[in-house]
């Protein structure tokens, strides 16, 4: 079709080539015209083009094409045209098409958009209840967004609202994640849903195709939008989805993009005003953090190192607080320091056990009494009001403050899991050894432990002030690797205090599963060891045995670490640390409901060939 090009320009002229072939669908470029030349081939006059698209849902084109939306990056376009007379031509040509895209996309959210007085509530339960401890917007400016937005809706000027469409995207998804939180603003009790009743569904799905134009368009809008895709899918595993981790591909999307603004970086913003650069700090802190949290839950490599950040912590300013008055800044620096924690547990873990999965893992003892104490101080430096003896239910930010303490008992079950299916593995030795292994393996098994009893009875608190959420990643998180935790040592611990953890957590993801498909899949996993668990005992009654308040005042494991100091220095060998032999000889503590426990272990044992494969059922 074109015999005038040859390689070496279609290699430096491929924007252009795909431009003309495949954007300008109305008429292909005709035989013989080569696409050097300065003059366009022929092609229908504009009249034409404009009543073709009358008929353009009849050839709709994915707003993930890539050549078809870069009209996105004007600059770059105008630029690009002045150089090409024939790219300005089909230019023109794809602008038409996008924006009319773009136009059906902002018609349909307005079918979807509810009141305004709905949707200035939605917009409200989201800034105040689900942005916890993370930074998404500047909420003053945002508020008055939406209200210039609203307005225009009223006076139908689709103009502004198709100019103004990154506003419209990020209204929509901030509309679908605050839905599954209305019932905690309203106080009523948490609805149980269907996929087909899935509260805010019709809002994602008028969303999610602005999601090309926003990786496309790789602005702050962009990471904004695409971190509430990532929540929300990441609570909401819907069938397009299934085979990759939608939630995190969304938030690893929007870290590409933040470092490609440099966000990451505190030079290039020296000479924006100071209320910009804290609302780039932050965004970034919250973007960061966030795909790091998902990432190791799902053994990703990161994607930046923390050597190559040089952006500075967030700082207090008056600007950047919500509209009741409150600012959470130093929550967020408490989640940011746990994360590098979180970071170097799984860093020293993962690399360790894929470099040697047929040999012993050499573990420096001095290394994971580091992670405890970084952990520990960073509880020291929390914020006052987010401190356990100081949480009012009725605040705003009560979920907050519980997500902070959880996410402090997530890191210490992260420190201690691997020690944990150690000791389960290798129980019988190490209960006949009094060495300083024993005492050691011990001490973090118990540090992983209790955290886990600790987790689940901070999610039994928000069960209680009904403020569990419907679309908390955080809470389902934190509920699938308690309620793991907790089965890997009822290998070992047959105790009614470990049942009775195991049922409340349990009950927790029961309620969860009401609203969250990634809470109703881990549940449907461990369906049978719910009803063993519920035939065996009942809650109320092991209740009377324990005063579970006891439970988060337990703090002795992580107080100290076993101290006999001629060893204290030695490296420990471990065997496979990471992973379990689920045919090993675990010994005794063998229950008189024999039948019960011999049906746990079949479960257990039977959830793979290596029991811990359940780790990828709950993306822990």
């Amino acid at each position: 079709m074109f015999p005038d090009i040859d390689l070496k320009y279609l290699r430096e002229n491929t924007d252009t080539f795909e431009r003309e072939v495949c954007i300008n669908k109305l008429k292909l470029p005709r035989v013989g015209v080569p696409i050097t030349s300065t003059k366009p081939p022929e092609s229908e006059d504009n009249e034409s083009k404009l009543n073709s698209l009358k008929n353009f849902n009849h050839t709709y084109v994915s707003p993930t094409d890539q050549s078809f939306i870069r009209f996105i990056d004007n600059s770059k376009n105008q630029r690009f045209m002045e150089r090409n007379t024939l790219a300005a031509s089909v230019f023109a040509n794809s602008n038409i098409y996008a924006k009319h895209n773009l136009q059906v996309l902002v018609q349909n959210a307005l079918e979807v958009f509810s009141d305004d007085n709905k949707i200035r509530k939605l917009v409200g339960i989201f800034l105040n209840i689900c942005e916890t401890n993370y930074f998404y917007v500047h909420h003053g400016r945002f508020y008055k967004q939406v209200d210039q937005l609203l307005l225009k809706r009223q006076e139908n000027d689709i103009e502004y609202l198709v100019n103004n469409w990154t506003t419209v995207s990020i209204v929509l998804v901030m509309l679908a994640l605050a839905s599954g939180f209305e019932f905690i603003a309203d106080n009523s009790p948490m609805p149980k849903v269907t996929p087909d009743t899935t509260p805010g569904l019709m809002c994602y799905y008028a969303a999610l195709p602005f999601a090309g134009f926003l990786i496309d368009l790789k602005s702050v809008e962009s990471i904004q939008c695409l971190l509430i895709f990532g929540v929300f899918m990441t609570t909401n595993k819907l069938e397009n989805f299934q085979s990759i981790d939608g939630g995190y591909t969304f938030m690893n999307l929007a870290l590409e993009i933040a470092i490609a603004n440099k966000l990451h970086l505190k030079e290039p913003f020296e000479n924006y005003p100071e209320e910009d650069r804290e609302v780039f700090k932050r965004l970034w802190w919250t973007c960061y953090t966030m795909e790091r949290r998902h990432g190791v839950n799902i053994g990703r490599v990161e994607t930046i190192a923390p050597e190559d950040i040089t952006v500075e912590l967030p700082v207090d300013m008056r600007g950047l607080y919500s509209n009741l008055g409150l600012s959470n800044h130093l929550s967020q620096i408490s989640i940011i320091q746990m994360n590098y924690i979180f970071r170097d547990i799984m860093d020293l873990f993962c690399s360790k056990s894929k470099s040697h999965k047929d040999q012993s893992i050499s573990i420096d003892p001095k290394i994971i009494r580091k992670f405890v104490e970084d952990l520990e101080e960073c509880k020291l430096n929390f914020p006052n009001y987010t401190k356990i003896d100081n949480l009012d239910p009725s605040s705003t930010r009560y979920r907050a403050c519980i997500h902070l303490n959880l996410t402090y008992y997530l890191a210490k079950i992260y420190i201690g899991k691997p020690f944990l299916l150690y000791k389960v593995e290798n129980y019988k030795r190490l209960n006949e050894n009094n060495g300083y292994e024993s005492a050691f393996v011990d001490h973090l098994s118990s540090i992983c432990i209790d955290a886990a009893f600790c987790s689940v009875e901070l999610l039994s608190e928000l069960q209680k002030y009904n403020k569990l959420g419907l679309f908390s990643c955080t809470d389902i998180n934190v509920c699938n690797i308690a309620l793991f935790a907790i089965l890997v040592f009822l290998k070992i611990d047959r105790s009614e205090t470990t049942l009775l953890f195991l049922r409340k957590g349990l009950s927790i993801l029961k309620i969860m599963s009401d609203g969250s498909a990634s809470a109703k899949l881990a549940l449907q996993r461990l369906r049978k060891l719910d009803k063993l668990v519920c035939d065996l005992t009942e809650l109320d009654d092991m209740e009377k045995d324990l005063n579970p308040h006891n439970v988060l005042g337990h703090e002795s494991a992580s107080k100290a670490f076993p101290m006999d100091t001629s060893n204290q220095d030695a490296v420990l060998e471990f065997g496979n640390l990471p992973y379990v032999d689920s045919s090993a000889n675990l010994g005794g503590y063998m229950n008189t409901q024999q039948y019960f426990f011999d049906d746990m272990d079949n479960i257990l044992m039977s959830v793979d060939d290596d029991i811990f494969n359940l780790q990828k059922w709950l993306d822990i």
